[in-house]
């Protein structure tokens, strides 16, 4: 699995899992749930931390009432596993006032440091569910769970009785440092490749979109040797974070030729439209390419996904023996 950082190829591993340690092995699936509590709760801490700063940057003077709240937030950091009912209320309280002034728009969470949207969208509203002492993610609290990815992570994931290597490269080393990765290639039948379309209004410098950058690293590794006879499924990921930035902020920030408007069809048609061109540039003739739009955090679509993906398989087995 290859892609720029947070794109969401952990994600897709969490919900791949967590679907076939629910149907196979539930005893399985709870203790890998368990081990997601206290991952779950530091992504709210951190992001409630960062909301909290980005306040304190953004307004000159705040009232008594919501200083109290920024000093009662960060002092969370120091532990709040052992929350009583009445505890649990009053952080809920404390927490949807701390939204009252922050500025929830896709555009400002994703161009804010360390502000998941996935904890504003959906761990804040469920805040005292997630701190209860008797609290088992779901598997949807399991997927929005970020967990950074260092280097290189190999995941056996048993499905259907077959045991799948992944291998996931941190968007970071999957360009900066070929050298590390290149030799895992070897036996690799099928790459997925993941991008996050959302990135579009992210800025990683004031001329320089965080989406342009992931599309030349998809050039280069496409351009580059790993990718001969190697099928590639492009996964265009985080569609449904997509569909509510394109109403906010036009598509053509990115990609002055768009003139689809705020329309979701338009813009994701534009999109495939792109990237069929960038694959049709840097490929070699045997390579078979597939352009999926998708949500990971979406187990429906996971499932999805993967049968797609085992029909790659099967498609690559016959043709190894001439069919």
């Amino acid at each position: 699995m290859l892609g720029s950082s947070n794109s969401g190829k952990s994600t897709f591993l969490k919900s791949l899992r967590s679907i076939f340690l629910l149907r196979d092995t539930p005893q399985t699936l709870q203790q890998y749930q368990q081990h997601y509590i206290p991952l779950i709760r530091a992504n709210i801490l951190d992001t409630l931390l960062a909301v909290s700063n980005r306040i304190q940057e953004t307004h000159d003077s705040l009232t008594v009432k919501m200083r109290r709240v920024v000093e009662r937030v960060e002092t969370m950091k120091d532990g709040c596993d052992n929350l009583d009912d009445r505890d649990l209320v009053l952080l809920q309280e404390d927490v949807d006032l701390l939204f009252t002034v922050f500025d929830r728009s896709v555009d400002n969470i994703k161009n804010s440091v360390n502000v998941q949207l996935a904890v504003v969208d959906h761990y804040i509203p469920k805040l005292q569910v997630i701190f209860h002492q008797e609290y088992l993610p779901t598997i949807d609290d399991i997927a929005y769970c970020r967990t950074e990815t260092t280097a290189i992570v190999e995941h056996p994931i048993q499905i259907n009785d077959n045991n799948i290597v992944f291998i996931d490269i941190d968007g970071q080393a999957s360009v900066s440092e070929p050298s590390k990765w290149m030799h895992l290639f070897e036996n690799v039948q099928i790459v997925l490749y993941m991008i996050d379309i959302s990135d579009y209004l992210c800025k990683v410098d004031p001329h320089l979109y965080a989406l342009e950058v992931a599309d030349k690293k998809l050039k280069d590794y496409l351009m580059s040797p790993f990718s001969n006879g190697k099928d590639i499924i492009l996964l265009l990921n985080k569609s449904d974070i997509f569909e509510r930035s394109i109403e906010e902020v036009d598509l053509s920030v990115c990609f002055p030729d768009y003139d689809g408007g705020p329309n979701i069809d338009n813009a994701v048609n534009y999109l495939v439209d792109h990237y069929t061109a960038i694959m049709d540039d840097c490929l070699y003739d045997q390579n078979e390419v597939y352009i999926n739009v998708t949500s990971v955090s979406d187990t429906d679509m996971v499932v999805q996904l993967w049968k797609s993906v085992t029909n790659c398989l099967v498609n690559q087995s016959l043709k190894s023996i001439g069919i």
